[in-house]
């Protein structure tokens, strides 16, 4: 069953099965009977690439969709089951680049880079936002917190009183000599 062939893909098909049927109760094996046999192969061939193309479609598997996209280009497959795969090829395509910046962000832990990731994959179109994604975005907005943070914690000023007596000079030295006579 190839429910994927259009309704003259569908009728050339049962015409071909006919014949193909007729041909071989005849014993018919001209060479006009193998090449509606190489026809049928072709459209069985050309539905099941189309099935292949949604379903690595619907699961979001970038490696599988660019490669039957490339199998569908070397046999000259078009239509809109092609037209909708090369979409959805895009969208990955996008999504692994954003999800490349910010795991590079996450890494270098630089809050600059931290930011535009987050600026970026916040931005992105909800269509390029998969589980892993999501999940890298989150990441990033944790990790920018922990860096602000830790440079929040570095800047701080001692305010307790053991401290702030941490930043005097010790006795007798030049610097608390300085500071005791006012010069």
């Amino acid at each position: 069953i190839m429910p994927s062939l259009v309704g003259s893909e569908m009728c050339i098909r049962d015409r071909l099965e006919a014949a193909l049927a007729l041909a071989d109760k005849c014993g018919l094996h001209s060479g006009q009977v193998q090449a509606a046999q190489r026809r049928l192969a072709g459209l069985a061939k050309k539905a099941e690439l189309e099935t292949q193309l949604a379903a690595a479609a619907a699961s979001g598997d970038l490696h599988t969709l660019t490669t039957l996209l490339a199998s569908a280009s070397e046999i000259g497959l078009t239509g809109s089951a092609v037209d909708s795969a090369n979409v959805r090829h895009n969208v990955l395509q996008e999504a692994a680049k954003l999800l490349g910046t910010l795991q590079q962000a996450i890494q270098m832990r630089d809050p600059h880079a931290l930011r535009h990731a987050i600026s970026r994959a916040d931005s992105a179109d909800a269509r390029t936002r998969t589980v892993e994604f999501t999940a890298a975005a989150d990441d990033a907005k944790r990790v920018l917190a922990e860096v602000e943070s830790e440079a929040a914690a570095a800047v701080t000023v001692p305010s307790t009183p053991v401290a702030a007596a941490q930043c005097q000079p010790p006795p007798g030295s030049f610097a608390s000599m300085a500071l005791v006579s006012g010069s």
